[in-house]
């Protein structure tokens, strides 16, 4: 309002030019008509400026008492032209609660040409909000699966509070990074650096602290652009993709991490603070804000790990597919089968060459008959310490693991590989080769294996298998009498 355009009380709020055509678009002339009507409640009227007319009326012995009327009367005229004043509520769906099938919604509203800015409570970030009139706005934002309660807070010119509104929305949608993305290790409390990494420059075992990820989805390739690491941890993954099945792993110093796990293992970055040795809360969400886990991991608490707490071994969750509500219990978790944990490959005891949750007749047999690898070799074949070759540090391996379950034995009756030394499972009377047995029995069925291995391969083999059967018989007459 320009009072050298603009000298009459009733003249026009501003004029017809260029600069008005400017004004008179929808979003524009509510910001001029909210910023005119903040002017008229803060300053431009008779009470406030009545004090200033009178004050410098004295100091310069003039009468502004004209200049007074004259506020008085234009920001009348003013008020009178401007939208009718509404309350500030939710119109959609009547302002009653209700429930979409999608992962964002779109609500509707009502606020007057006081509303500055609109804001969803205890987040002080505006909303990008489209006023489709004067008074008629429109916003699009994130749901989390499950109830969302939504308080929108109107807030004036001067960043105060002035109105709010809440509904209920439910979101019945999943996204495939709530669905499928899981952490699956946590190693929380690292083994303290050895001699190598201290002279390295690695003094502090939680610079060796890491999280691993996995998608537990057999075909869906999760996009994890926007996912946080909140609370206990702080880190967003940026442009980043995860395979079918595949791992990806956070460390705290990604220098520490490949001087102890090598540079084969994906690591996505760094995230700041630390894990506590005593455990904490981890919350995960996604680029909406939905929450995929919220748990809160112990060392010494009931059910929980104490060997997770300094002695190397990281927190392994058991079920990966189980329900996100169990990352919450200790019993659900579980020291990793080997010091140092397993970053960026499924945690398998060292030995266990076929995955079967054993190291038994099976992994030696397959072991033996790659016997001799000197480089290319996989873990399937036998190469169990990673080094691309076969050889007798393998065997050591698994000799040292054989018999070694990964669990403690279920009490029912669900199938359980037995490795027997029943017919001596080394036949030593049968010429140039051994037979290796196996067999898998339960209720509902019983399978029998047998590996015929030529013995020219390597003949500690069967003596690894023989000391292991002296050493078998003694743990279970360990056993035994422990029991009894």
């Amino acid at each position: 309002d320009w009072d050298n355009l603009f000298n009459a009380p009733t003249g026009p709020l501003f004029g017809g030019a260029n600069l008005g055509k400017i004004i008179n678009r929808p979003q524009n002339l509510r910001l001029f008509y909210g910023h005119l009507q903040d002017i008229m409640s803060r300053s431009f009227n008779t009470t406030y400026m009545s004090y200033w007319t009178n004050h410098y009326g004295q100091v310069a012995g003039r009468n502004f008492s004209g200049a007074l009327s004259y506020i008085g009367q234009r920001a009348a005229h003013v008020q009178s032209q401007l939208p009718a004043q509404v309350a500030f509520v939710i119109t959609t769906n009547g302002g009653a609660d209700f429930t979409v099938d999608e992962p964002t919604v779109t609500i509707e509203g009502n606020g007057w040409i006081n509303v500055r800015e609109i804001r969803i409570s205890g987040n002080a970030s505006p909303l990008v909000v489209r006023w489709l009139d004067v008074d008629s706005w429109q916003v699009t934002i994130p749901l989390s699966q499950g109830a969302n309660p939504l308080t929108f807070e109107a807030v004036d010119f001067q960043g105060t509070v002035v109105a709010s509104d809440t509904i209920n929305v439910t979101s019945t949608a999943t996204t495939p990074v709530v669905e499928f993305l899981r952490i699956s290790e946590l190693m929380y409390h690292p083994a303290d650096p050895s001699a190598e990494e201290l002279a390295a420059g690695f003094v502090d075992s939680d610079e060796f602290e890491f999280i691993e990820f996995v998608n537990v989805s057999a075909t869906e390739t999760l996009d994890l652009a926007g996912v946080a690491m909140l609370d206990a941890v702080s880190f967003t993954f940026g442009a980043t993709t995860l395979a079918p099945l595949g791992r990806i792993v956070l460390a705290v110093d990604s220098a520490a991490f490949a001087h102890r796990y090598g540079t084969s293992i994906p690591v996505a970055g760094q995230y700041s603070g630390r894990l506590n040795n005593a455990g904490e809360h981890v919350l995960l969400a996604d680029s909406r804000g939905a929450t995929i886990l919220d748990f809160t991991y112990d060392d010494t608490g009931v059910s929980w790990h104490p060997t997770t707490d300094g002695d190397g071994y990281s927190l392994t969750i058991v079920d990966e597919q189980g329900a996100v509500a169990s990352w919450n219990d200790g019993a659900a978790w579980r020291p990793s089968y080997e010091i140092g944990g397993s970053p960026g490959s499924v945690d398998r005891m060292a030995g266990d060459v076929d995955g079967n949750l054993r190291v038994d007749l099976v992994d030696l047999a397959i072991l033996q008959r790659s016997l001799g690898l000197a480089s290319g070799a996989s873990r399937a074949q036998g190469d169990v310490n990673g080094d691309g070759a076969v050889n007798r540090a393998d065997v050591a391996i698994v000799a040292g693991n054989f018999g070694r379950p990964y669990l403690a034995a279920p009490q029912s009756s669900a199938s359980a590989l037995v490795a027997r030394n029943g017919d001596r499972e080394i036949d030593r009377a049968r010429g140039s080769s051994r037979i290796l047995r196996a067999s898998r029995r339960s209720r509902e069925n019983s399978v029998d294996i047998s590996l015929a291995l030529p013995t020219e391969i390597d003949r500690s083999i069967a003596e690894s298998i023989e000391e292991l059967r002296v050493l078998t018989a003694r743990r279970s007459r360990s056993l035994r009498s422990t029991r009894s």
